[in-house]
């Protein structure tokens, strides 16, 4: 099962934060795929459930992180050779968030 392909890739938009309970990651504005009612769960619209603490924050920051990194790839993307390891990286990153092949 290709679960980026079954969604497009249409991520439930940013931010996203810590719900309640506290175990638990919600957004305030539900995913391109999302049934508005049925997905509206602990304060916001359901990302992921059952969290471990040491990962909440992580996956609260997500949506924030890609941004950034597609930023900064695009601002200095220039200036990096296509081999430097880091642009490489940043590349990967983005391709696996976004369900791209990389």
């Amino acid at each position: 099962m290709n679960l980026e392909k079954d969604m497009d890739c249409k991520h439930t938009p940013g931010p996203w934060r810590i719900g309640k309970p506290s175990d638990s990651v919600v957004a305030d504005v539900p995913a391109a795929y999302a049934d508005d009612e049925n997905h509206k769960h602990y304060g916001g619209y359901l990302i992921a459930e059952s969290v471990s603490r040491q990962n909440l924050v992580l996956i609260a920051a997500a949506p924030e992180l890609l941004e950034a990194l597609e930023e900064v790839l695009a601002k200095k993307g220039a200036c990096w050779h296509p081999t430097d390891a880091v642009a490489q990286k940043a590349r990967a990153a983005i391709s696996k968030a976004t369900g791209q092949t990389a």
